[in-house]
This record gives structure tokens, sequence and C-alpha cells, in this order.
């Protein structure tokens, strides 16, 4: 089993860089100079991308289908859309992989573990906070309750659904969060989820 490596500079500055591209998805804010993208390749470059052949089958998956969505603009009816679409995947393929590169070195996953708290938290607080918002302005309106009204109800901007699954990967990744950095090491040590490079 490889040991811990403790990280220089520049891979606790990439860790907080992404907790800070984490706070700008969860609270959606938009990007239109595609700046984001262009920091998390420089990202990938300072930290060297990962060799081709330590690649994990969760690796393979994610970039097959990142590529998925790159070749579905070729016979999209609507390219624009579909274009949209493909960067994302590709934003997320790159920020998956400077994570993973990080996930092997021990402060500056430590760093992406507690910064990761506070966008989270701040995230959580201003969903349940607005939940009682619309809640007690459905109520003194004069209804009985807010079911009816439930489609009206957004935190942070996002419709039910996906709020629901923003909470579900913030469960998990507060799950994985709280594993000690040794026994995560022993989970990837399979090979089928994400060996230390």
């Amino acid at each position: 089993m490889e040991e811990i490596r403790y990280s220089g500079g520049k891979e606790i500055c990439v860790a907080l860089g992404v907790t800070i591209l984490l706070a700008l998805f969860l609270f959606r804010v938009e990007d239109s100079y595609r700046i984001g993208l262009l920091l998390v390749a420089g990202a990938l470059l300072l930290l060297r991308p990962l060799p081709f052949r330590k690649w994990s089958r969760l690796d393979g998956c994610v970039a097959a289908l990142a590529l998925s969505d790159l070749f579905s603009c070729f016979y999209a009816a609507c390219p624009i859309p579909a274009l949209d679409a493909a960067f994302y995947s590709v934003y997320m393929l790159a920020t998956y992989f400077v994570c993973r590169r990080l996930f092997a070195h021990g402060r500056a996953l430590q760093v992406l573990r507690v910064g990761s708290l506070f966008p989270i938290g701040a995230a959580l607080l201003l969903a349940v906070c607005s939940f009682f918002v619309f809640r007690s302005s459905v109520l003194e309106a004069g209804f009985e309750d807010t079911y009816h009204f439930r489609f009206l109800f957004r935190p942070l901007g996002y419709i039910t659904n996906i709020w629901a699954e923003v909470l579900l990967s913030i469960i998990c990744r507060t799950g994985t969060m709280m594993l000690p950095v040794p026994a995560i090491r022993k989970m990837s040590s399979c090979n089928i989820c994400m060996p230390c490079p």
C-alpha cells in the first residue's frame, strides 16, 4: 500500500481552487466566459494528467460518458444545447481528473475535504431557511399546507427533484469525508474505483 505523500503548495492551491469551483457550481454562478474550464485545465496541467495505463475502470466509464456527450453534438437535432451539455461534460471530466490527482496527496485531500464543508453547509442552511420562509408565506396566505404549492419551492434555484439529487450527492460526499484517509486508500486499493497514482 502506498504511503501518503505530503503535498506542496501547488496541490493545496489547486484544492482551494476546486473548493471554490464547487461553491460556484452549488450556488449556480453562471460562467459565461468559461473561465472555470480554463482554470481546471491549468490545474490539470500543473498536477500532470494521470497516465492512461493507470486509469481504473471507473476512470474509463467517466471518460466514456463525457465522450458520448461530445459525440452527441454531431447527430443532435439542436446542436447548440448539445454543445453546452458537452462543454459541461468535458469540464466535469477535467475536474474529476484534478480531484483524482488531489486524492493522492494527504494535505491537499484534507484541504479539499474541510474546505468543501463550508459551501455545502451554507447551501443546506440557506435551503432550510428558505423552506421555512416559503412555508410561512403559504400559510400566511390562508392555505392549510404547502403540498399543493410544492412545485413553487426552489432552493437555490433548483427544482425539487434536482435539489434531491444535490442532497444525495452531498450526503455521499459527506459520508466519504468522514472516513479517515487510510480507509479511503484501503477502499481504493482494489483498483476498481480509484487507485492512487
